[in-house]
């Protein structure tokens, strides 16, 4: 069960703001979560076979191939923001 004090530590950590009314229904939220966790962590599989040639068991995104043929100005057309002809991100670390 996640307390108030845990989820406010949360919410700072993710940088999120969670409103003083709202925090009862989060931590309800958040409760119902783990009890599901629970539920799913006392299920007995071991007697489930895995099928190893079964397809839809791995994951089916893309080959991950490197491409050289970009040029920098089309690579820096995919971002936000560009300062002094780079990528430029907020500061993160306090």
């Amino acid at each position: 069960m996640i307390s108030e004090q845990e989820l406010k530590k949360i919410c700072s950590l993710a940088k999120i703001e969670i409103e003083q009314d709202k925090l009862e229904s989060f931590i309800a939220k958040f409760n119902t979560i783990f009890d599901w966790i629970d539920k799913l962590q006392k299920v007995d599989v071991s007697g489930v076979e895995i099928e190893e040639d079964d397809p839809t068991l791995y994951n089916q995104g893309r080959q991950d191939i490197v491409d050289m043929n970009c040029n920098h100005k089309d690579v820096l057309s995919n971002a936000s923001c560009v300062k002094y002809d780079m990528y430029s991100v907020p500061k993160v670390i306090e």
